[in-house]
């Protein structure tokens, strides 16, 4: 779509269609639920439609549904509680892949390090992979794992340090080139 072209039901329709699967794609990279990334996409495009006769496109519209998205996942992360300053860098390193201009382009190398912490994740034992997914895919808080699981919040912490040190340790060239920023 060229920039001074009006962005009419038609217009959105035809991107909905093209773009949808890889925003959602995309939305997953930040969040841990696909109904909510699928949510954040479809908000997307009904800000697309709803706000077309204001909006100003300074690069080209694919970018600009992208950043919608990103923007998007980020205004919901914001209702996380980050208590871990490697949950912090992680979703640092995420949003500046996030920043650059051709997003497509970094899904497969995304896609090799999602399956590298998976592998690292086969490696754990069945007790730290339990802490490690009610922490990071359940969105689950410490006390309440350590609840369920009839531990102690220290041994809660010491597991998902030791997790996350394991991942680290297999994923540390993908983020080797983000390290001397």
């Amino acid at each position: 779509m060229e920039k001074s072209q009006k962005i009419t039901s038609e217009v959105v329709e035809k991107l909905f269609v093209k773009y949808y699967t890889p925003l959602v794609y995309f939305a997953r990279t930040f969040m841990a639920d696909t109904a909510r990334s699928e949510d954040i996409v479809q908000e997307a495009f009904i800000q697309l439609w709803e706000k077309s006769d204001k909006i100003v496109i300074k690069s080209s519209l694919k970018s600009y549904l992208y950043m919608m998205v990103k923007n998007g996942c980020l205004l919901a992360l914001k209702k996380v509680n980050i208590e871990d300053i490697r949950d912090i860098s992680s979703l640092q390193a995420a949003l500046f892949l996030a920043d650059k201009d051709d997003y497509v382009a970094h899904a497969e190398h995304h896609n090799r390090l999602i399956h590298q912490i998976h592998s690292a994740m086969e490696r754990f034992s069945d007790q730290k992979k339990k802490i490690f997914i009610m922490r990071y895919f359940e969105q689950m808080k410490y006390e309440e794992i350590a609840e369920a699981l009839a531990i102690s919040v220290g041994s809660v912490k010491k597991q998902l340090y030791r997790a996350k040190e394991d991942i680290i340790k297999l994923t540390m060239y993908f983020f080797k080139p983000f390290l001397s920023l």
